[in-house]
């Protein structure tokens, strides 16, 4: 024994001795076999009628294993008063845990201690099985070698006992329960009687036939019968063999306060005794009575001497089990129909996986052979080389559950495909073959079928470090070679995928591809079995979880998986597609090329009129494989075009630099493919001079493609406008080139915007007035975009509060509110301020605070010096008036008025007006909801004035002081005494007003907190300084060091934003920033006005010249249009 017994019995002592006497350890224990005999009090305990029956001090012998404390000790009793209470076995055997996991080897003898106290306690209240808990059933312990597996859940058993027969199958070496009946069937090879009984059994079963009999007498199952039955059925079957019979009796239950279920136990008949058993059924003669008599003597006789032997069972009905997988991703392909096509590197781990899970059909489709090269990642066996892949992983699946019902096809994808042969009738197909012709030849197929399973795609790079995986749901516009599209669209925008962009879509093909068999053998990837498991249990894993999922929105859904690395999903509405008359093509144009088109029509409704057309150049790509012409991008008027209420005439100003870079960012998916144009007034169909237009540019293209897209949007943008989609094509005879018109496309009706929650927070940064009008700008995009219905919250900085107020508290229509913001800008707030603070009355405020002030400054430091303190002037009087008191009623009087923060006049917006405190440094939030701040609490509502919080987020600290306020605050439910604060600009604490929308932030500590799914972020920062300053003297040189420190502050925000779409906390953000280097834009917008135009105009609230204004709102609205497009295509 060892360390196991000293370890055991100081554990015990150490116990006895901290019980008071409750337990104590009897001497002469038996060292050599680990014993050791113990007894515990329970006086006084609580005990109910049918609870067990225990005594004031019971006594218990524990056994030791030498692999103490890893393995738990058996708890005996020296009696057996005990015996028939659930949980008690062989009449003295205590089962205290439900499993070895049960045990903690860390707790060793002190949780045995309080283990076996609770179950002696639990045990005399009933309580080892309460209703509320899961039943443990009853043991029948397994005496011969025989396995029995259930599959088939029980008949129901009511009022009485159900008497019947087991449906066997034998399978290896194990015997299989498949179904129920009350009639005999065929051969007792492949049946058993059964019996199910309606009371439960004693908790452990008898070991003996007589005592087993006897238990079923006591349940009112006259048993001479039954075993006479046995014994005719046993007749039947073979002699010299064993038989079997299955008692269930109600003593499982899976769920807490769930109905008791039949726990099944098997019992086998030895050859021997079951030969007996046979020769009775010649004893029995219908109903003579001496027959019966004699008949009745036999079987007592017989069932004396006769055994019990029963057989190890292990459940796998669904009533009584849970699947090891049943909450996991893969549960959805239960009992589901899957065709795999490809049974290569992925297609073997896949196919393995879905009938691992459940699936009953699978169908199978590649045209390989197995070859010994392929074993080292492959799901295949050295017998298998020579052999069809379909067949040889048809086998492997068998044998995994032989059950699945599974079709080999021997065939080429694209044979098949091209066939005719049409989409199987599943329910999900997983492409495994990684080739783009299958792909393609699918896209072409599916242009023509109503009705499909949806369809997924896997496949890896060539470095077995990144897999692409795909799903194609029924109400998809395109299939898997769509999505695949998408998907390198978002790598091309998003340099956090550089690698899968790289492992898929290199800028140019390795100069030494991979042959495995060099000179006879197809190019393909490096990775081991291991890197093949891995990255498909991802991909499959995201399918499946997807597919479980309510989404009804996304018809599309596409992942990067990164091994190792996260999993980068993204998802996507169907396009709006028309198909060709000549059913030569299919145009798809995406919902974001449609928004942007609407947006460009709603700005020249809001810049031109109502009826002046306006349009752009369309990009995307043509396939002629797959017949698609897919419209992924447009862009507005280029700045030499020409509109006018009957025609609009695109320009080329900036347009080919444009493609250009669209072309190389998009690595060739993105090209220019035409032009797009409204028709206010008439329908969507080409004039005479449209197809003039249209003939002018064929006839000079330079391009072999030879193809020209023209989308006509007609109607009204905000209503439900009509696409017209016109495909026109050159044809090429000797000596000349002509053009014709395609078969115009169907019409597609562009529904209205959907209704989306509210979702999107917008955040704007300080700066004055060049803010106010960079915002505007801003504004204008989100309203063009409909975007602003969107709004969940504003939260706002210094200036940008003047403009987030004017939105938020009035109900105006966009125009006049954009109206009202041209004729702030215009007047400006400077004169209004300095004419309110020369006022006479306010004059005399001002002096007399100052006096105060001095007074009070003078005292202090007077007080300092003289290291004594008298309480006078401890604490600064209250500036009553001042330039930033004379700011907060210009804003009150021309704006505002008295309006509170809780009365927005947009429906479900909610506002955050960010301020400084600094008293504490700390940020002080004026909100709609709440206002205050974490170390004073929150403000009275009717206290919060939205001309005060706007007046306190814009005092610029070095032109205007902080505002002085008394409030009353809340703190953990108990009101506080006014409390003075100093306001100063929120561009103190953060610039950019991002921190009330950081997900993560704490509610019980923090005020206004919101967790938008999208950030937008307006910033009119002037970007990186110039070079040409030399900030030398103290106060240039202070000013650059309080900008720097200042600009690292915002950095630290913007990162802070890219970590948090990174990690998945956010679905995405963008930055629209005035002082963005037009040269790191993906690419310039031709329309765009340049950054150096805009970056030095002054941040004070100056009226403004309308040029400026312009020029400022335009870079705003040209920029946050881009960015959205670009970065949130699918907001």
């Amino acid at each position: 024994m060892g360390r196991a017994y000293e370890l055991a019995e100081e554990q015990l002592r150490e116990i006895a001795a901290a019980s008071d006497g409750t337990v104590d350890v009897e001497g002469g224990a038996r060292r050599s076999s680990g014993q050791f005999v113990i007894s515990l009090g329970f006086d006084g305990h609580e005990r109910v009628e049918d609870g067990l029956r225990v005594r004031a001090r019971e006594r218990f012998l524990l056994a030791v294993p030498p692999t103490f404390p890893y393995e738990r000790p058996s708890v005996c009793t020296p009696h057996r008063r005990f015996a028939g209470f659930p949980h008690v076995q062989w009449a003295r055997s205590l089962c205290l845990y439900a499993s070895s996991a049960d045990w903690r080897p860390q707790d060793g003898m002190y949780g045995l201690i309080e283990r076996l106290d609770k179950w002696i306690r639990d045990a005399a209240l009933n309580r080892l099985d309460p209703d509320d808990a899961p039943l443990h059933p009853p043991v029948a312990y397994a005496t011969v070698d025989r396995l029995v597996i259930p599959r088939t859940d029980t008949p129901r058993v009511r009022e009485s006992a159900w008497s019947g027969f087991a449906e066997l199958r034998q399978r290896h070496h194990r015997t299989e329960i498949t179904g129920w009946s009350q009639h005999p069937q065929g051969s007792l090879d492949n049946q058993a009687p059964a019996l199910l009984l309606h009371k439960p059994l004693p908790f452990e079963y008898p070991e003996s036939v007589n005592s087993l009999l006897r238990e079923l007498e006591g349940h009112g199952v006259d048993y001479v019968p039954f075993v006479r039955t046995f014994a005719s059925l046993a007749n039947r079957s073979r002699s010299g063999t064993p038989v079997l019979v299955v008692l269930g009796s109600p003593m499982r239950r899976i769920e807490p306060g769930g109905p008791s279920l039949q726990h099944l136990a098997v019992w086998e008949i030895s050859a021997a005794d079951a030969d007996k058993l046979r020769e009775l059924d010649a004893v029995w003669d219908g109903d003579v009575a001496a027959s019966r008599k004699a008949a009745i003597e036999a079987v007592v006789e017989w069932s004396v001497l006769a055994n019990v032997g029963w057989c190890r069972v292990r459940e796998m009905r669904p009533e009584v089990t849970r699947r090891r997988d049943h909450s996991s991703p893969m549960a959805w392909f239960r009992g589901r129909r899957v065709a795999i096509w490809g049974c290569g590197a992925v297609g073997t781990h896949v196919a393995e996986s879905v009938v691992r899970a459940g699936a009953t059909h699978v169908q199978l489709v590649d045209k390989g052979w197995v070859n010994p090269g392929i074993l080292v990642r492959q799901g295949f066996e050295d017998a298998d080389i020579g052999n069809p892949k379909v067949d040889a992983l048809s086998d492997r699946l068998k044998r995994v559950d032989p059950d699945v019902t599974v079709e080999a096809s021997v065939a080429d994808l694209i044979h098949r495909m091209g066939g005719g042969t049409p989409i199987p009738d599943v329910d999900l197909v997983i492409d495994c073959s990684a080739s783009p012709a299958v792909r393609m030849i699918l896209e072409q197929r599916l242009r023509r079928i109503d009705s499909r399973p949806p369809i997924a795609s896997m496949s890896i790079d060539s470095k077995a470090a990144t897999g692409i995986a795909t799903l194609s749901k029924p109400g998809h516009s395109g299939g898997t070679l769509d999505v695949v599209r998408r998907l390198k669209l978002e790598a091309c925008r998003n340099s956090r995928l550089a690698r899968p962009l790289e492992g898929f879509w290199p800028e140019s093909l390795p100069d030494d591809p991979f042959q495995p068999e060099p000179g006879c053998s197809e190019p393909t990837f490096i990775g081991s079995n291991a890197d093949l498991a891995g990255l498909s249990a991802r991909m499959l894993n995201a399918i499946a979880r997807t597919l479980s999922g309510p989404d009804e929105q996304h018809t599309a859904i596409g992942w990067f998986v990164e091994e190792p690395g996260p999993i980068h999903c993204f998802a996507w509405r169907p396009d709006y597609s028309a198909e060709a008359h000549s059913g030569r093509y299919t145009v798809r144009a995406s919902p974001e090329a449609v928004r942007e088109m609407r947006a460009w029509a709603r700005r020249s409704v809001r810049t031109a009129g109502p009826s002046v057309e306006t349009g752009g150049l369309i990009f995307g790509e043509v396939n002629e494989a797959a017949s698609v012409i897919w419209i992924s991008e447009v862009d507005g008027p280029p700045p030499d075009s020409a509109a006018s209420d009957g025609h609009f005439t695109c320009g080329i100003l900036g347009t080919g630099e444009s493609a250009e870079v669209r072309h190389d960012r998009f690595r060739g998916s993105v090209e220019c493919l035409g032009s797009w144009h409204t028709h206010p007034r008439a329908g969507p169909w080409p004039s005479a001079i449209d197809l003039s237009t249209v003939a002018q540019l064929l006839d000079g293209t330079e391009s072999s493609r030879r193809t020209l897209v023209l989308l006509i949007l007609s109607g009204d943008p905000d209503s439900d406008p009509l696409l017209g989609a016109h495909v026109f094509r050159t044809k090429l005879r000797p000596r000349c080139v002509y053009y014709i018109k395609e078969d115009v496309s169907e019409t597609i009706s562009v529904e209205p915007a959907p209704v989306n929650p509210r979702d999107v927070g917008l955040a704007l940064s300080g700066g004055g007035s060049r803010a106010i009008a960079f915002h505007l700008g801003c504004f204008r995009a989100l309203n063009d975009l409909g975007l602003l219905a969107r709004l969940q919250v504003i939260s706002s900085v210094s200036g940008g509060s003047v403009i987030a107020a004017m939105y938020a508290y009035s109900s105006e229509s966009f125009s006049d509110f954009d109206d009202r913001v041209v004729e702030l800008l215009r007047r400006g707030l400077q004169r209004d301020i300095v004419r309110e603070t020369l006022r006479l009355r306010a004059i005399g405020k001002t002096a007399r605070a100052q006096v105060l002030i001095g007074a009070a400054s003078i005292t202090r430091s007077l007080t300092s010096l003289s290291r004594r303190g008298t309480g006078l002037w401890k604490t600064p009087p209250v500036r009553t008036f001042s330039r930033s008191e004379a700011f907060r009623e210009v804003l009150r009087r021309s704006l505002f008025r008295n309006t509170l923060m809780r009365d927005v006049a947009r429906d479900s917006l909610e506002t955050v007006i960010n301020a400084t405190e600094l008293r504490t440094g700390s940020a002080f939030r004026f909100g709609s909801r709440q206002s205050g701040c974490w170390r004073f609490g929150r403000v009275a509502a009717e206290e919060a004035f939205v001309a005060d919080a706007v007046a306190a987020s814009a005092a610029y600290p070095v032109l205007l002081p902080a505002l002085d306020r008394e409030y009353r605050f809340l703190k953990k439910g108990a009101a506080t005494g006014p409390t003075r604060v100093l306001l100063t600009d929120g561009g103190v604490f953060e610039n950019l007003g991002v921190s009330p929308m950081e997900p993560g932030r704490e509610p019980s500590i923090s005020t206004n907190v919101f967790n938008p799914e999208y950030i937008i972020c307006c910033d009119a920062g002037a970007g990186l300084f110039d070079d040409d300053k030399y900030p030398m003297c103290w106060p240039t040189r202070m000013c650059r060091s309080f900008l720097t420190v200042f600009r690292k502050v915002q950095d630290a925000t913007r990162h802070r934003l890219h970590r948090l779409a990174e990690w998945g906390d956010i679905s995405g953000f963008v930055l629209s920033y005035l002082g963005q280097e037009d040269g790191k834009l993906p690419w310039a917008p031709p329309e765009l006005p340049k950054r150096g135009e805009v970056k030095d105009y002054p941040t004070d609230f100056a009226a403004m010249k309308r040029a400026d204004l312009d020029r400022i709102a335009l870079r705003g609205e040209v920029l946050t249009r881009f960015l959205v497009a670009y970065h949130l295509p699918d907001l």
